[in-house]
């Protein structure tokens, strides 16, 4: 019984860490859930949905005891039950009628086999199955699938049904089986189930799906609509449906390059960094002011792929950048001196998602400042405490925003900061200081919808004149700028043109003599620029290449 009791405290704790809650209390005992033996219930097993109570019927009870005490091996039964206990999101993700719902149970199925992974259990047979091949079973039924285009949601998932053995609500969990698997495991299943609070209550079976999509892709860090519309075929949020194509037509969407900060050095040159498929660090620069650039020259370390770097400098000209570790921990490195070489890496500490974006902006009397979204979705800032000196530390300016989301960061004409992001409701924010040091401004939101996890980029006109930089839905580039030095925004945005990952970074530099120069890494690897042809003016007709696929080795 020991051992049992472990086991379930071990998985208790799994389920508390990876959805970042707990059950109300319900039945409880001392303050702790409760397994109870009992000699009826709803089935083998019955546990109370969001709240602490699971009973077990007596003949399971006393097998459960057998197989732990005599082969140690563990009925899959209260680690299940345990997913009734954590389930918290029927608002958000419960399919609608005439649809069958297969999300609640599809979540305790799915989440005990990580469960009992995570308490470092063997799982009794099921069914006379053995559990190793019945967990490979559920695991297929994704592949089975997407390997029949012919099958389609309204005969699988909306009816209960799963397309081989089994039934919907193992289907559900097979495919998010299969979405941790392709895009990280543990940390997706965590991104995945912290976001799901966070999006609106759905109306119909379409708008769960809906929440589904964008939740996994924010835990993913790329637009997974591909996945669900095309390949799979599921209801858009309009209800319609495309024809599924082979699986192998609609490849798996893979996590952008990390961000594309651009830094200046002290004599003008613009400086770019990037984190190349070997998580190498590499930067490249221009040679000569407004001209040609450097091979790429790698900074080394290994950083997680969908990282982001933030770029700024000191006030005495010496760049800085950041990074998010695979540790979580910030970490910075910066000149030594103007335009010269770089220190090693310093920890900032802290714990963020790698999948962050970094901020960076200076107050008016030269202090650098950083802006990192938490785990809890909320914007946080931490600021030099003295021109070129140490750091304080965190505070908090509120918001709710998707983690993997990029931090656009301006600075008016008056030298008041500005910052911006793209919330869970697809809509553009912003918050700018008060004048005189009076703090921060509400959240208010500009014109347009853009996708949830997009990259804000943001420049700034000779005239001083903010512009901001984000990927549409539709794959385009779009810029807009304030109407006037300080002032506000038109209410429509330009095209300029390409087509961009939704999930791709925007670097935005100034020439010497202060035209706008824009960087993206387009979808065959290679790095584009894209320059203003005049102070203030028109951009460069084409986008123009740097050659080669990244990173240039």
């Amino acid at each position: 019984m020991t051992r049992l009791v472990g086991a379930l405290d071990r998985a208790y704790g799994y389920y508390a860490d990876t959805t970042g809650r707990t059950p109300a209390l319900n039945k409880s005992l001392n303050g702790r859930d409760t397994v109870a033996e009992v000699p009826h219930t709803c089935g083998a097993g019955c546990g109370y949905l969001g709240s602490t109570g699971i009973e077990v019927q007596t003949d399971y009870f006393e097998s459960m005891y057998r197989e732990v005490a005599q082969n140690d091996r563990y009925s899959q039964i209260p680690f299940y039950e345990l997913g009734r206990n954590f389930w918290f999101w029927s608002p958000q993700l419960e399919f609608k009628p005439p649809e069958q719902d297969p999300v609640i149970t599809g979540f305790a199925v799915w989440m005990r086999f990580r469960s009992m992974a995570a308490a470092g259990v063997n799982g009794a047979p099921f069914n006379g199955v053995p559990f190793s091949t019945f967990a490979s079973q559920v695991a297929g039924l994704a592949s089975q699938y997407e390997a029949d285009p012919s099958l389609t949601f309204a005969q699988t998932l909306a009816q209960g049904k799963s397309p081989g053995a089994y039934g919907g609500t193992d289907f559900w969990a097979s495919l998010m089986m299969q979405l941790a698997r392709r895009h990280g495991g543990q940390e997706f299943v965590t991104q995945f189930w912290h976001s799901v609070a966070y999006l609106p209550a759905a109306t119909s079976t379409a708008g769960a799906v809906a929440n589904w999509v964008k939740a996994a892709s924010y835990a993913a860090g790329v637009d997974l609509k591909p996945v669900f519309y095309q390949r799979w075929g599921f209801p858009r949020p309009d209800g319609s449906v495309t024809e599924r194509p082979p699986a192998n037509a609609v490849p798996e969407p893979t996590v952008a390059p990390a961000t594309r900060p651009v830094g200046t050095n002290a004599d003008g040159r613009q400086q770019i960094f990037l984190i190349g498929s070997d998580s190498q660090l590499y930067t490249k620069y221009q040679v000569q002011l407004n001209g040609g650039w450097s091979g790429w020259t790698s900074f080394g370390g290994s950083w997680p792929a969908s990282d982001a770097i933030g770029a700024g400098h000191n006030l005495d000209g010496r760049q800085e950048i950041y990074l998010v570790g695979n540790d979580h921990q910030l970490y910075t490195k910066y000149q030594t001196q103007v335009n010269g070489g770089w220190s090693g890496w310093v920890s900032l500490g802290g714990w963020w998602p790698n999948t962050d974006s970094i901020g960076v902006g200076m107050s008016p009397d030269g202090r650098q400042r950083l802006y990192l979204i938490g785990y809890d979705h909320t914007l946080y800032v931490k600021y030099q405490t003295r021109v070129n000196g140490p750091w304080s530390d965190w505070a908090s300016l509120g918001g709710r925003a998707p983690n993997a989301d990029a931090v656009g960061v301006g600075r008016n004409a008056d030298g008041r900061e500005e910052v911006y992001l793209v919330g869970f409701d697809d809509r553009l924010w912003t918050k700018v200081e008060r004048p005189r040091n009076a703090g921060w401004s509400q959240w208010f939101p500009l014109p347009g919808l853009w996708p949830n996890g997009d990259a804000v980029g943001v420049g700034q006109n000779a005239d001083g004149r903010q512009e901001l930089y984000l990927i549409g839905t539709d794959s385009r580039l779009y810029t807009q700028s304030q109407t006037s030095p300080n002032g506000f925004w038109s209410t429509s945005w330009s095209s300029l043109e390409g087509s961009w990952r939704t999930t791709d970074s925007i670097g935005v530099g100034q020439n010497a003599d202060a035209r706008q120069e824009i960087y993206l890494v387009g979808n065959d690897g290679v790095p584009y620029t894209k320059y203003q042809t005049a102070v203030n003016g028109g951009w460069s007709p084409s986008w123009i290449s740097f050659g080669g696929s990244w990173p240039a080795q």
